[in-house]
């Protein structure tokens, strides 16, 4: 298990944070929703993606971050914070999302 990928990811309503934790780095996508807007972070937004009404209204960072320690314990932490296992397929509809807001902020 030490060298393979792990997806993890966690949602509130107005944000969510994926992680594709490879054996060399964190891949991060990180979404926030503006407070005023009148929609959450869905499975629908996920898998759908944004309609152009909701793209204004979404900032999406994506970066690689480097591991501070142990790649496992810090998995491990990752999970007692209340990350959740997560799959390849949310994390690529997440990249989806980035892309969709480059696009729109282009």
């Amino acid at each position: 298990m030490n060298g393979s990928i792990r997806y993890l990811q966690t949602r509130k309503d107005k944000s969510a944070i994926f992680f594709k934790c490879l054996p060399e780095k964190v891949a991060a996508i990180i979404i926030n929703i503006q407070a005023g807007a009148n929609f959450n972070f869905s499975e629908d937004v996920l898998k759908n993606g944004l309609s152009e009404e909701q793209a204004p209204f979404v900032l999406v960072k994506k970066q690689d971050l480097p591991y501070t320690g142990q790649r496992e314990k810090i998995i491990e932490s990752l999970i007692s914070d209340g990350f959740a296992e997560s799959s390849a397929q949310d994390f690529e509809r997440a990249e989806n999302i980035y892309q969709q807001t480059q696009t729109n902020n282009q």
